[in-house]
């Protein structure tokens, strides 16, 4: 009977292997995706992938060749307590992961699949105990307290190593990754959607549960829009000077206050949102691209220097006579001096700017006082700008479509928000053609958080984002969206 039994365990582990490894290289790319998904072990998912069902078919080669049977129990008992702790670690200190198995084993919950391998590691312990009764191999040759000491062992062995490698692939994954996605929240459709009838809005700000939106076609009208999408208001901005022949006006609230401005004239107008009647603020202006206001003084701004060919990083002081600080080392040249560094202004609640390249894995933490206070990596592994550039009539333009490293970008409080359209390493590149990705980092640490999917909203990428809350809000199209963020990303928000 004792016999009859072992034969039965080590018949039910070879099918079990069998099975499991043919099931993962069937499907080999999925399952490498899937572990590439997990939250303990995907910084080794390349690894992973290949070790895991190799292990299981030589284990099945073992059982094969009966001297070698002792050594496949051992293997199997070692393999299925990795297993188990690796699903322990799931249930206990995980938010979410796809399931990395195959066939019939992935229809189980994670609960179901803990009480199955707990199962398997009980028989192949009984297996174990029972090869005694068999002709004598290097575990029955031992006394009964050493025997004993090597089944601990290599049960607290196993334990450790998903451990120790779950901690490593952790400090990876957030400080040292290499373009390796967390997707800790599952991609989801809007919570709700606005219909704004036109789709040339873009995000002008957000205070006090409301999010200022205004219009590129007709520049002076904002939208203010409460933040469970259910009251629109409009309301009409007023210049006090209308006659300097306007290309690109653009408007930024920091309620109470409310700046226009056009770089290309160029003017500043400041005003407050309880009129909505703006003034220009007297004192020379330089052109400039880019600007985003710190506070009710004080406007960051990126202004193109002819002279040296390049983009350059400035704070204008809004008081009685304009004052402009500029600091030339702060953006980079790698190629041209500004196509390689382009990128988005983004103000923190610090009163900190930040810039984000469009070109490259890089993003900037800036104070007030033009200081550059941190350089940021993100998890894509581009450090230098794949553009091209020509000079034709004098002039430098684009040669030929570039890599957009980092498409779109918003901050709230201590976390950066950007939009990536580039796959990083086990990813499925279909979810492309159903949604967006956006990664999040602290900005405080610089660590890489999570990432997460936005659905496309009536088969549209998204134009743009906010974060604002709990709430990721998105412009596509026409419409105006809400997404109900995870605690699993704003639990990281400090204040």
């Amino acid at each position: 009977m004792q016999k009859v039994i072992l034969e039965l365990i080590c018949l039910l582990y070879i099918l079990l292997f069998v099975y499991a490894a043919v099931s993962k290289l069937l499907d080999f790319e999925n399952f490498q995706v899937k572990l590439g998904q997990s939250p303990l072990l995907s910084a080794f998912a390349g690894i992973f992938a290949i070790a895991v069902p190799t292990i299981e078919l030589t284990i099945v080669i073992l059982f094969c060749i009966p001297r070698y049977r002792i050594t496949a129990l051992f293997g199997s008992f070692c393999l299925m307590v990795m297993f188990t702790t690796y699903i322990f670690l799931i249930l206990n200190y995980s938010s979410y992961v796809p399931c990395s198995c195959g066939g019939i084993l992935e229809k189980m919950n994670w609960s179901e699949h803990l009480i199955f391998n707990l199962v398997f590691v009980i028989l192949a312990l009984v297996a174990i105990l029972l090869s005694g009764f068999e002709p004598a191999n290097w575990f029955t040759k031992m006394k009964p307290p050493k025997n004993t000491l090597t089944l601990i062992s290599a049960a607290t062995g196993s334990f450790l190593l998903i451990l120790g490698l779950h901690i490593i692939s952790e400090n990876r994954v957030h400080q040292r990754n290499s373009f390796v996605r967390r997707f800790d929240q599952h991609a989801k459709p809007e919570d709700k959607k606005m219909n704004l009838k036109v789709n040339s809005y873009y995000f002008a700000g957000k205070a006090n549960g409301q999010i200022y939106l205004s219009n590129s076609t007709a520049p002076l009208v904002m939208t203010t829009v409460d933040t469970s999408l259910t009251k629109l208001i409009v309301n009409h901005i007023s210049l006090d000077i209308m006659g300097f022949g306007y290309q690109s006006i653009q408007v930024r609230v920091l309620a109470p206050y409310f700046f226009v401005f056009d770089g290309t004239v160029p003017c500043i107008f400041r005003g407050k949102t309880a009129d909505w009647k703006a003034v220009l603020l007297k004192g020379k202006v330089n052109r400039f691209t880019l600007a985003e206001p710190l506070d009710a003084t004080t406007l960051a701004v990126r202004i193109t220097s002819p002279a040296s060919a390049s983009n350059i990083l400035g704070i204008y002081t809004l008081t009685d006579s304009l004052k402009l600080q500029v600091n030339q080392e702060l953006l980079k040249k790698q190629k041209d001096g500004i196509f390689d560094t382009d990128g988005m202004l983004l103000i923190t609640h610090k009163e900190k700017l930040n810039y984000v390249y469009y070109y490259r894995n890089e993003y900037l933490t800036i104070n007030k006082l033009l200081q550059l206070k941190k350089t940021g990596r993100t998890i894509d592994t581009v450090t230098q700008a794949n553009i091209k550039v020509a000079n034709i009539d004098n002039e430098t333009t684009m040669a030929a479509p570039s890599v957009v490293i980092n498409k779109f970008s918003a901050t709230y409080k201590n976390l950066l928000f950007i939009n990536s359209e580039r796959i990083g390493k086990y990813e499925d590149r279909n979810m492309l053609k159903h949604a967006s990705m956006i990664d999040i980092y602290d900005l405080n640490s610089g660590n890489y958080i999570s990432s997460m999917y936005l659905y496309k909203v009536d088969n549209q990428t998204i134009s743009s984002f906010m974060v604002y809350g709990n709430h990721l809000f998105t412009l596509t199209g026409n419409s105006l969206t809400m997404l109900k963020l995870d605690k699993n990303i704003t639990e990281h928000y400090t204040n």
